[in-house]
């Protein structure tokens, strides 16, 4: 098995990177699944491993694999920049997987197997299946306050240096924007905690 030593892998980074290429299609959707509820739909189908660090990833797909099937495995390939390699896996012994299920209009496309002696994994009250959402608790994102805006020519730059003042897009007392990964998602008003601002959230924005 080929093994990438330069970075790691985690559930939450595979599980954003399936939604983003389900989301291109209206066909395909996706869902986590404790391993127990993945169990018999797996039981006839193919096996595709791979392992990067201590994560193993295992792609299952129906016997006769569809074009999505192939698409979801060419996917992960370029994202792991791990080749997989068919294997006969005991599912079963895995430590604590969670299982990503991907399918087109009810039908299985890939049961995508994640295991990592359950450290990804987050346990139900009741202690037993995933939260979907849970998943993505660890994925980073970049949150930014956005003042204002301007738009100058290259020759007033040049002419900054310190105590030089630039005027923005916003009046006084305007709320100030909330970007998230570049896409803003709210709004809200500055203020002072301690010795250091914050934003207070005065607005949420609808998703496009």
């Amino acid at each position: 098995m080929n093994e990438m030593k330069t970075r790691t892998v985690n559930l939450a980074e595979i599980a954003v990177v399936v939604e983003e290429h389900v989301s291109t299609s209206d066909d395909l959707s996706s869902d986590v699944l404790p391993a127990n509820a993945a169990r018999q739909r797996a039981q006839s189908m193919g096996t595709l491993t791979c392992d990067i660090g201590d994560v193993r990833v295992i792609v299952c797909t129906p016997p006769e694999a569809s074009a999505h099937s192939d698409s979801i495995v060419a996917l992960l390939t370029e994202t792991l920049g791990a080749t997989f390699e068919t294997n006969d896996v005991d599912l079963d012994a895995l430590p604590d997987p969670a299982v990503i299920s991907v399918t087109a209009q009810g039908a299985d496309v890939a049961l995508i197997y994640v295991s990592e002696a359950g450290k990804y994994t987050q346990r139900s009250a009741g202690g037993d299946g995933l939260l979907g959402i849970g998943v993505l608790r660890h994925v980073p994102l970049e949150v930014a306050a956005e003042l204002g805006r301007a738009r100058i020519t290259m020759e007033e730059i040049l002419q900054y240096g310190p105590g030089s003042i630039l005027e923005l897009d916003r009046t006084a007392g305007s709320p100030v924007d909330v970007v998230v990964n570049g896409s803003m998602i709210a709004r809200g008003e500055v203020v002072v905690l301690g010795e250091e601002y914050g934003i207070r959230i005065t607005e949420i924005l609808g998703r496009n």
